[in-house]
């Protein structure tokens, strides 16, 4: 009787396990966006474009005010100021000062994930 419960209860995994396998074959996940030629290595934390960006994720544009450790004060398009504290996983994309045009990707948890140079219009 012993064994036959354990047979069963084999079964019973193997076709919960082939289901999964079906459905991840029917429902694959898009593969991830290459970095831009020639660019720096970012953290797997790295910036995404735009169009691949998920919902809930928040880009910052403005120009800094000051720098002071590892806190940008940016004022935004709307003249807000925004903190913007950087982690040890933060990529920097270039080196800024004050007046500087940045534009900052962050999180769906509101952590600074890249700053780089805004783009010029």
């Amino acid at each position: 009787m012993h064994t036959r419960l354990r047979s069963i209860g084999l079964a019973v995994m193997l076709g919960s396990c082939l289901m999964l396998a079906d459905a991840v074959a029917q429902n694959p996940l898009p593969p991830a966006p290459l970095p831009p030629a020639g660019s720096a290595p970012l953290p797997d934390s790295s910036i995404v474009p735009p169009e691949a960006t998920p919902l809930g994720s928040q880009t910052v544009k403005g120009e800094v005010l000051k720098i002071e450790d590892q806190i940008y004060v940016v004022k935004d398009s709307a003249d807000k100021e925004v903190r913007l504290e950087l982690s040890k996983d933060t990529a920097l994309l270039g080196t800024f000062k004050p007046g500087d045009q940045i534009e900052a990707k962050l999180s769906t948890d509101g952590k600074v994930v890249a700053i780089k140079p805004a783009d010029a219009r």
